[in-house]
């Protein structure tokens, strides 16, 4: 295999290793996320607690429903295929490089609801969730696949700085153990009947990694390569901290039991904090070297070679802590019999870097058919650096049993041309 694929499907591979820090849950992914006003029972803790006892029997019960999505900004499906099949290498070269803007940027995330149970106006739930991210210079992958090809990047004015912005990755994983309470009506005069939920989760974690510090430099004078990188990256095995999260709803226009119009609002992740104290370490990584080259030769080549010299220095440190983002959801959602519409927004304030801070309005669609099959559809518009996403679910629904799959594509409404796919998984019973 060609060092190019090799290194591309271990990007790929460390993005696919990713956790919700938005706890978004596998029903909610064939409507883009349009989930605040549709999210019931033990999902209800995670979306809107208001809404944890709105279901069609006393208790519900979840256990290991799924979620996983993988996403970047220049690999479709179509690209991946060439690249580990007989495309000739600059082809496939010319075909990242423009797909790119200032920066490779991969992004991840998996969530398993281990288990879920409601009982009236209680919940309790336990998930495991995982988040990876990563960005590279544009500037790096051009030269890692290219080299020295245009004097920008051979001679006197070849120097070339890099820093910690558009160069590091992250992976963080946690266990939460969440406990709410939803359905306390608001009895406000003059306004119809709005209910109050809240939840508190405990969160244990089990792996971090972030980069704090990136300064490298490139330049080439004389056919001499100086190369001079600093990365300093922290970690850690274990960890501990809490969030908690609020919700409000209510059913402004409700003309019978099966039409209505609602609306909503959550705040997650209010204090959100993870402080990791459990082999917490932090790693100076340096290379630095001056070597004869040629030009038009990837620097890729000459780390294959093993010509570079790096050293490592890894020591102990005390502990640190990760913030989760705030994040503020308002939505809305008309129900008429078997046909419903949602639309939401999102917005992430601060916590990680992995997240997006960008405004997130999604739509779904649902419309269930023969009374037990319910066939989903749903979108998220573009907003900054988020593409827009399409998303799809068919399952079988009834008063004591529900199942579905679901499936994203990221960039596209379908086919080998996505920056990036999703799929979920959900079991949900009764009684």
């Amino acid at each position: 295999m060609r060092v190019y694929t090799t290194i591309l499907t271990i990007i790929l591979i460390l993005a696919m290793s990713t956790t919700l820090l938005h706890s978004v849950t596998p029903s909610a992914l064939p409507f883009s996320n349009s989930y605040l006003q549709r999210s019931t029972g033990v999902e209800a803790l995670y979306w809107n607690p208001a809404r944890l006892n709105i279901i069609p029997t006393q208790r519900e019960l979840m256990i290991l429903p799924f979620a996983a999505s993988i996403e970047n900004n220049v690999i479709s499906l179509n690209l991946y295929n060439e690249i580990v099949t007989d495309k000739t290498e600059e082809s496939m070269k010319r075909d990242i490089m423009k797909n790119m803007d200032n920066e490779l940027r991969l992004r991840g995330n998996a969530s398993v609801i281990v288990g879920g149970f409601v009982n009236n106006n209680w919940g309790v739930a336990t998930a495991t969730n995982v988040i990876a991210h990563g960005n590279l210079d544009k500037r790096y992958v051009d030269l890692l696949l290219y080299g020295n090809y245009d004097d920008k990047y051979f001679g006197p004015d070849s120097r070339l700085d890099f820093n910690h912005s558009n160069n590091n990755f992250s992976v963080m994983a946690y266990q939460d153990f969440t406990v709410g309470y939803g359905g306390y009506m608001l009895d406000i005069q003059g306004l119809p009947p709005i209910y109050f939920g809240a939840s508190l989760s405990f969160l244990l974690g089990f792996a971090s990694m972030e980069t704090r510090d990136f300064a490298g430099s490139y330049e080439v004078s004389d056919d001499l390569l100086f190369l001079d990188q600093r990365i300093i990256h922290r970690s850690a095995t274990s960890g501990t901290g809490f969030k908690l999260a609020f919700g409000l709803s209510a059913d402004i226009i409700e003309i019978d039991e099966n039409q209505k119009f609602t609306v909503g609002m959550s705040f997650d992740n209010v204090l959100g904090n993870i402080t990791w104290d459990g082999g917490a370490e932090e790693t100076i990584m340096t290379i630095r070297d001056e070597l004869v080259i040629e030009k038009n030769k990837p620097l890729i080549s000459y780390l294959d070679e093993g010509l570079f010299d790096q050293t490592d220095e890894t020591y102990s440190i005390a502990s640190y802590s990760t913030k989760l983002p705030f994040i503020f959801r308002f939505g809305t959602a008309y129900i008429n019999n078997d046909f419903s519409v949602s639309l939401d927004y999102a917005q992430h304030f601060g916590g990680h870097e992995a997240v997006h801070n960008n405004p997130k309005i999604s739509l779904g669609l649902e419309q269930v058919v023969f009374d037990w099959m319910p066939l989903q559809f749903g979108v998220r518009l573009p907003s900054g650096e988020l593409p827009a996403s399409f998303s799809y679910g068919i399952g079988y629904r009834t008063e004591r049993f529900e199942c579905g799959i679901g499936y994203k594509s990221i960039g596209t409404l379908l086919g080998n041309s996505s920056k990036g796919v999703a799929f979920s998984y959900t079991m949900k019973f009764r009684f």
